[in-house]
């Protein structure tokens, strides 16, 4: 049985948003083109693969004892297509996953002049902390907050981020600048995690106590940040960020660091592309944020 990669590709995009028009939006087709690769996937393998429901389209057991060799054939796919695509020069695709934090903060502003440079460069990001996307090539280069421990990846250490507490003016205005953690601790109101607890983490390294108070929680560090720009409360964020927004430091001699690694499959580190991403996040990374990072390509 010979199987078009468009139809696995259907699949997946069905089994992940649960319906055809969400599914055939994240593809670029229409609701009636695929619909019909569906038809001929469950034809091609004789098995309902999707039961039609009141919330969408809900997969069979027969589907879902298909997905991890429909994803093991959607990895191969990417990585022969990456593979196929190296030239010599600084163009084709470059998947990057970094945090969420990075990936929508920072990366955009860093990597806009290498973009702007080569017009035939592609860069996809994905927001994620999942680190088990490099050893099966889903992705070409990684920027990680933890050193990896696979063999079969190339880490690049850089310049941690540093770290500080930071408020809005707005919010320092209503409650006052406080003195010290403990005054922080006692009667500020402090944006930190939900159920990943980084914030704690960090005062017990400092041999601090944990506030009384979590005015804000989320795990999603964007969240974090747009709670302190909104002035809900103080919380930790990169220095390079609260320059940026001008959020105001608080307890200034209170800070950390966040270690970064450039990471990459060894059989991808020598790609043209590729070393010219890693090149420009090193460099960029390294050197003080200056006010044209904010700004974009001019």
């Amino acid at each position: 049985m010979n199987l078009d990669w468009n139809l696995i590709a259907a699949f997946l995009a069905v089994l992940r948003h649960g319906s055809l028009s969400a599914a055939a939006r994240a593809l670029g087709l229409t609701q009636p083109t695929l619909r019909g690769r569906i038809a001929a996937l469950e034809a091609a393998t004789g098995q309902t693969l999707f039961l039609r429901g009141y919330t969408g389209l809900a997969p069979t057991p027969e589907a879902l004892a298909l997905r991890s060799e429909a994803e093991a054939m959607e990895a191969a796919h990417h990585a022969f297509l990456r593979r196929a695509s190296a030239g010599q020069g600084i163009e084709g695709r470059v998947r990057i996953t970094a945090s969420e934090i990075v990936a929508t903060e920072r990366l955009p502003y860093l990597l806009a002049p290498l973009v702007a440079r080569h017009p035939g460069l592609r860069v996809e990001v994905a927001a994620t902390d999942r680190v088990g996307d490099l050893p099966r090539l889903e992705a070409d280069l990684a920027v990680r907050h933890v050193a990896p421990t696979t063999a079969a990846l190339v880490a690049r250490k850089i310049p941690a981020i540093p770290l500080g507490l930071y408020a809005a003016q707005a919010y320092l205005d209503r409650r006052g600048m406080p003195r010290d953690w403990s005054d922080i601790a006692k009667s500020h109101v402090v944006v930190g995690g939900d159920r990943t607890d980084r914030l704690g983490g960090w005062l017990a390294e400092a041999g601090l106590a944990s506030p009384r108070h979590r005015g804000w929680r989320s795990d999603s560090d964007v969240a974090q940040l747009g709670a302190v720009r909104a002035g809900v409360g103080i919380g930790v964020v990169q220095r390079p960020l609260a320059e940026r927004f001008g959020l105001v430091p608080v307890v200034p001699d209170l800070t950390g660091a966040l270690p970064v690694w450039l990471v990459m499959h060894e059989d991808l580190r020598r790609r043209p592309a590729i070393r010219a991403v890693s090149d420009a996040l090193a460099e960029a990374f390294a050197r003080p944020m200056g006010p044209d990072e904010g700004a974009g390509v001019r």
